[in-house]
């Protein structure tokens, strides 16, 4: 007799890995047929359980949340439809009213001045330069080592007209000129 005949592989597979426990006990087992049903429902059983889930309401939902925060029972599944979203129609130009058009046109022309703000308060951080309360170099990093008592930030000219004209520090700015620094910007700046 091979040892997946015997009746301890088919108990062990029963609990290891059920589809081959049945197996080994339908084909290799002389076990009466009401104990083979028996197992096979039970474990059928418990298969069904494991795959479906038991709770209606799923963890993290709002309604179990709110279970949690008041004690309320919402294990109750709700027959009501599911609220729907819906966007308002789109004006066409034979039903637009030149107010709603003109209300259009300027929402628009406000968004374009709040992009073009961005945009350019984007470009002018681009352009930030760093400087030490004390040394004469310029420095394209905030954490420069090489920066003493404090960091100040501004632009190039700023951090010229402060004295700081020997140059770009060589640890943190290493081959950067000014030329470079207005083509590329600050790779540091956000």
């Amino acid at each position: 007799m091979k040892w997946y005949q015997k009746p301890w592989s088919a108990v062990l597979f029963l609990f290891l890995f059920f589809p081959v426990g049945l197996f080994l006990m339908w084909r290799y087992q002389p076990w009466k047929m009401g104990l083979k049903i028996a197992v096979t429902a039970v474990i059928g059983v418990i298969f069904i359980a494991v795959i479906v889930p038991g709770d209606p309401v799923p963890p993290g939902s709002p309604a179990a949340v709110m279970s949690l925060e008041t004690g309320a029972d919402f294990s109750t599944t709700s027959t009501a439809p599911a609220p729907t979203f819906s966007m308002p129609p789109m004006p066409t130009a034979t039903t637009t009213s030149p107010s709603a058009l003109a209300t259009t046109l300027a929402t628009v022309a406000t968004m374009k001045s709040i992009a073009a703000a961005t945009t350019t308060t984007t470009r002018q951080a681009r352009f930030v330069v760093y400087w030490g309360h004390t040394g004469d170099k310029v420095h394209i990093s905030p954490n420069c080592r090489t920066i003493t008592n404090g960091v100040l930030s501004g632009t190039l000219d700023e951090c010229k007209a402060e004295g700081h004209t020997d140059g770009w520090c060589g640890v943190c700015s290493g081959g950067w000129s000014d030329e470079r620094f207005y083509r590329e910007g600050n790779p540091y700046a956000d």
